[in-house]
């Protein structure tokens, strides 16, 4: 490729624009809109620019690198806070600290506005002085592309774990990149021939980057635990200084509750299905003394903590998408938002035009929100969800966890030994488990029974009490059953919250104080988390088998199947089996698609690098191996050419394919050259390079179309030169 300065300047000026918006464009999933990717253009385009300009001017390192720094903060200003005022330049340096703090902070995908834009202006302004300024300066090909890899690694880092997107996008950077570096490579003088194989090199690259990404993409497929930062910056917004709703709403539901106010609407729900229930809060954290929500609780994502989110909220649930309008009444006091699903977007629309959306903090493994200042009656609001299925099937296998869920709970260990024994499921344990207490427990809605009442709360105290007597209402039940759940292998938590009209039969969108409860949900394999109907728990009292002990109502279980009872537990062994096996159906097609896309690319690699070697030689070794390319050629194409032999012998055997006797000139021409006194120069080489590239050409066009094809798999030439 010609040096010209100027059409050099725009040819890596162009590589790094595009390698620049390829990084930036990880960014995707992370911003609401693509506003982050114009103002990371600009950021990058001033200074590529201005180095262009002073590299054709002649200007010194130490010039530009003043230029640079000089005008940051006042085009960052202009760009992100449209004004360039002492007061922007101020924001602009606070922000360089803080935006990746409001970007890791908060719900994906971020407003695309104020300070966070500083972040990808400023990845973007790194990459085009940098990697421009090193294209321009350096000899070396590979140098302004560190700078770009290191803009990538940043966005990758800084972004979501959203990996397949991530894979591809930063394949297509890496071919790119690799094109780049070949081109550079080709273009340098200090190398004879530099250029040749230079499209060669670049696509190899590119197919290669392509069959990787492809490989990885089939064996690995979606990598939860990728690294990236969000996660690891911050602990969430801590929600324990919240109400609690079920503590606060308890006035209502026990049988000395004021029944008229306990009627009273709490809010109006419109736009939900009525058998979806809404959702006041998630009690996901056992210490001991209560169930609480907290951050970092949710197995199998890093998006398990309340954080603060945009208009806009990013969900990887599936299901049925429901629109719904809450009217908050009156008698609502918590600072909790009633939801259902899992938010997709959130809008405050109350008369006094206050809109406390910067105040709430959702968390969107659970599906939880609250305010952090005080939520009046009049903050009624809108809102998008994805409601999954909540149905727990009976064969469900429990999420995969490593050690044990809640150590708090340890003290039900004992009294959980029994089913712990039987040779189910944990998630069938858990179910009998549950069937146990409704048919030997009583649901007292908070009443006195004799002469004692009822222990309440979730203390281990009151929770070892209620294992042997379980006397409660909805809340102890839960708090129980999630609690041995937990310890019997199965992640469960307590969610409270309401159907629409009291006892589910009253006015449909209407949830009023006595219908709030508590129910449990319990996490299977595929990471979604089902519902275990609070029926399910409780009941009233059967007086015929209230007394039956563990062993006994386990026992009458087993014959009322009739040997639908497992025999005896798989091994830890058997299990082990089963789930290696299952892993493996799942990467061996991977490594069976690498591996043939390999052994396919390997002929022609081979071939394409032994081509490239020659094509770099200088002098009478050029001339050499250009006779030898030829000579590997015809073998390829089936040509019968003797291996020990001398050229002109060789060249014999090629005269019925060319009668002109062009392979016979070649030969004389090679001894001439390599037996003259003096190596010949460049031009000569090269003048000799492209006869042997017309006699190739002329040997091919004496077979047939699907002959020159094998040629690129044939083993003939490699064969030979081995003999």
């Amino acid at each position: 490729m010609a040096r010209h300065p100027v059409g050099w300047a725009m040819v890596n000026a162009g590589f790094v624009s595009v390698l620049t918006l390829l990084a930036l464009f990880t960014f995707d999933r992370s911003f609401a809109d693509r506003t982050y990717l114009v103002v990371g253009a600009v950021g990058m385009a001033v200074p590529l620019v201005l180095a262009v300009l002073l590299h054709l001017s002649g200007m010194l390192v130490g010039r530009f690198t003043l230029f640079v720094y000089a005008i940051f903060l006042p085009l960052a200003a202009l760009t992100v806070f449209a004004r360039p005022t002492p007061w922007a330049v101020g924001q602009v340096a606070r922000a360089t600290v803080e935006a990746p703090q409001i970007l890791l902070t908060t719900i994906p995908p971020v407003n695309a506005e104020g300070a966070v834009l500083v972040l990808p202006f400023t990845l973007g302004y790194l990459a085009g002085a940098a990697g421009t300024w090193l294209a321009l300066r350096s000899h070396r090909a590979v140098v302004p592309v560190l700078p770009l890899l290191l803009v990538l690694v940043l966005c990758v880092l800084f972004g979501t774990e959203d990996t397949a997107a991530v894979l591809v996008k930063s394949s297509i950077f890496v071919a790119v990149a690799l094109w780049w570096i070949a081109i550079r490579a080709g273009s340098d003088p200090a190398v004879a021939h530099a250029h040749r194989g230079g499209l060669a090199r670049a696509t190899v690259a590119g197919t290669v980057v392509a069959a990787v990404a492809v490989g990885a993409t089939v064996t690995i497929g979606d990598i939860s635990d990728r690294l990236v930062l969000r996660g690891m910056l911050g602990t969430g917004y801590d929600v324990g200084r919240l109400d609690n709703p079920l503590a606060d709403f308890d006035q209502f539901r026990d049988e000395a509750a004021d029944r008229e106010l306990a009627l009273k609407p709490l809010l109006t729900v419109r736009g939900l299905p009525r058998r979806v229930p809404v959702r006041f809060l998630v009690l996901d954290s056992y210490d001991g003394v209560e169930w609480s929500p907290g951050n970092d609780t949710v197995l199998g994502t890093r998006e398990d903590r309340f954080q603060q989110l945009g208009e806009e909220v990013g969900t990887t649930a599936e299901g049925r998408v429901v629109r719904v309008r809450i009217d908050l009444r009156r008698l609502w006091n918590s600072d909790w938002l009633p939801l259902a699903g899992y938010l997709t977007s959130l809008d405050f629309d109350g008369p006094d035009a206050r809109s406390p959306l910067a105040e709430v903090r959702y968390n969107p493994a659970t599906g939880s929100a609250g305010v952090t200042g005080e939520l009046k009656p009049d903050d009624d609001y809108r809102f998008t969800a994805v409601v999954p299925p909540t149905r727990l099937p009976r064969d469900a296998e429990p999420f995969p966890h490593a050690g044990e869920l809640q150590p708090e709970g340890d003290f039900l260990d004992d009294y959980l030994a029994p089913w712990r024994r039987e040779p189910v499921d944990p998630i069938e344990q858990v179910l009998l488990l549950a069937e146990y207490l409704k048919v030997t427990g009583y649901y007292s809605d908070g009443a006195a029974i004799g002469d004692s009442e009822v222990p309440r709360g979730h203390s281990k105290e009151a929770l070892a009490a209620f294992a042997f007597a379980p006397v409660g209402n909805d809340e102890q039940y839960a708090a129980f059953l999630a609690l041995a759940a937990n310890r019997l292998g199965v992640p469960a938590r307590v969610v409270v919250g309401a159907h629409q009209g009291e006892k589910r039969r009253g006015t449909p969108g209407i949830v009023r104080a006595a219908d709030v409860e508590a129910w449990v949900e319990v996490q299977i394999s595929d990471g979604t988390w089902r519902m275990l109907p609070t029926d399910s728990f409780l009941g009233t009292q059967d007086p015929a088998l209230a007394k039956q002990t563990p062993e006994e109502f386990l026992d009458r279980k087993k014959e009322e199947r009739q040997g639908a009872w497992p025999e005896e537990p798989r091994s830890e062994e058997a299990e082990r089996s089963t789930d290696d096996s299952g892993v493996g159906l799942g990467w061996l097609p991977g490594v069976a698609v690498i591996g043939l896309i390999l052994v396919v690319a390997l002929v022609p690699l081979v071939k394409l690098v032994r081509g490239r070697r020659r094509r770099t030689r200088r002098g009478s070794a050029a001339v050499v191996a250009g006779w030898r390319d030829l000579v590997d050629t015809a073998r390829d194409l089936g040509y019968d050419v003797p291996v020990r032999a001398t050229r002109p012998d060789q060249a014999r055997t090629l005269a019925t394919a060319d009668p002109a006797g062009g392979s016979v000139a070649l030969a004389e021409r090679a001894d001439a050259l390599t037996f003259a006194p003096l190596d010949p120069g460049d031009a000569v080489t090269d003048e000799y390079w492209e006869a042997v590239r017309r006699e190739r050409r002329l040997l091919a066009s004496r077979r047939s179309p699907l002959r020159r094809l094998r040629a690129r798999w044939s083993l003939a030439s490699l064969r030979a030169r081995r003999r």
